[in-house]
C-alpha cells in the first residue's frame, strides 16, 4: 500500500511537471505551486505506511483482549465504528456532510471486507481447508 501511494504521489508529481510551459527552466518549474502541491513521494509513501499498519490494529486488537465468544463481533463492531470515524474526519477536508462521509467510508470499507472474505473463503475451498 505504502508503494502504491509512492507511486501515485510520484506521478502526479511527474504530471504536474509535464503540463507546466516549457519554456520555464528546471529551478522554476520544481517551485511552481501546481508542483510543490504534489507532496513528496517518500513522504507520503511512510505516512501511508503508518496509517496502515495502525489502520490493521483496529480488527486485531479484540483478538487480544475480549473474551473468546466476543472476539469476531467485537472485531467487526470496532471495524465498523473506525470506519465511520476516518467517514467523519475526511468531512473536514472534503466539504461532504459528516454523515454522508461516515456512512459512506462505512459502506466502502465493509464491502472490501465481505470481497475479501469471500476471495479468502473461494481460495480456502478449492484448496480443500
Amino acid at each position: 500500500m505504502a508503494l502504491g501511494e509512492w507511486l501515485s504521489v510520484t506521478n502526479a508529481r511527474e504530471l504536474a511537471v509535464s503540463q507546466l510551459d516549457r519554456a520555464l527552466d528546471v529551478r522554476q518549474r520544481e517551485q511552481h505551486p501546481s508542483v510543490a502541491s504534489a507532496g513528496n513521494a517518500a513522504s507520503a509513501a511512510a505516512f501511508s505506511f503508518g496509517l496502515f499498519a495502525l489502520g490493521a490494529l483496529v480488527p486485531l486488537l479484540p483478538f487480544c483482549v475480549a473474551p473468546l465468544p466476543w472476539r469476531v463481533g467485537s472485531s467487526v463492531a470496532l471495524s465498523v465504528a473506525a470506519l465511520f470515524l476516518v467517514g467523519l474526519a475526511s468531512s473536514l477536508f472534503n466539504a461532504r456532510f459528516a454523515v454522508f462521509s461516515g456512512l459512506r467510508q462505512t459502506a466502502i470499507g465493509a464491502a472490501a471486507a465481505a470481497i475479501t472474505y469471500l476471495a479468502g473463503r473461494v481460495v480456502g475451498t478449492l484448496a480443500g481447508l
